[in-house]
């Protein structure tokens, strides 16, 4: 029997980043409405890791062939769970 990855979820400046495994959810929030991006991890070939810098560090993602922005910005008190998405999608594509 095996048993689904534990869904990783990293709240950020105003996005949330979920990862369950084979998905990375990127959902941005705006004061109308929330924009939901879907990425299969097997479509992201690196992670783009910026540590924090003046209280501010993010994420992105490389999908190549792909413009469209896959980054989310990160404060200090979300580094634990923006370190863990990273690690954890890093491990994921090898």
């Amino acid at each position: 029997m095996s048993s689904d990855p534990p869904l990783i979820t990293a709240k950020g400046i105003n996005v949330e980043v979920t990862f369950d495994g084979r998905i990375v959810t990127i959902a941005r929030r705006t004061a109308l409405r929330t924009k939901e991006r879907r990425i299969p991890v097997s479509s992201i070939t690196a992670v783009e890791w910026k540590p924090l810098r003046l209280g501010r560090g993010s994420i992105g993602f490389t999908i190549p062939g792909d413009e469209d922005d896959v980054e989310a910005s990160f404060v200090k008190k979300s580094l634990d769970e923006f370190t863990a998405l990273r690690d954890a999608v890093e491990a994921a594509i090898g």
